[in-house]
């Protein structure tokens, strides 16, 4: 059982492996802040397109409120043209008009000399 779990095993890490991973750690560590390699660059331009995404969207939303403030006025001044529509249509205020711009049959009659 014993030489058969020693073939699924992986092999013993050997010194001059160990040595290799400890520099390449070591070297990444270095490379890692250096702003002129190509992850630099990718990491930079990832970032850039981040901040331009956000400022998009930002700008939008300022103009979707502007937009939405500009069809609640026209709404809102609709509404107050359809309610004075209908109440000039109404028939209490049609005779009320028309009684004030015709002129009374006794006033006629005092311009006229009859009276």
């Amino acid at each position: 059982m014993e030489r058969l779990r020693s073939f699924t095993r992986p092999p013993p890490k050997k010194e001059e492996d160990l040595r290799n991973e400890h520099l390449k750690k070591l070297s990444e560590d270095r490379v890692k802040n250096w702003p002129n390699t190509l992850a630099a660059q990718r990491k930079k331009k990832e970032q850039w397109k981040e901040i331009r995404a956000a400022e998009e969207e930002a700008y939008r939303v300022k103009v979707d409120n502007e937009e939405r403030e500009l069809r609640e006025a026209a709404a809102a001044k609709a509404y107050a043209k359809a309610k004075y529509l209908k109440f000039e249509n109404q028939d209490k205020t049609k005779s009320v008009a028309a009684s004030l711009f015709t002129p009374s049959t006794r006033l006629v009659s005092m311009i006229r000399g009859r009276g």
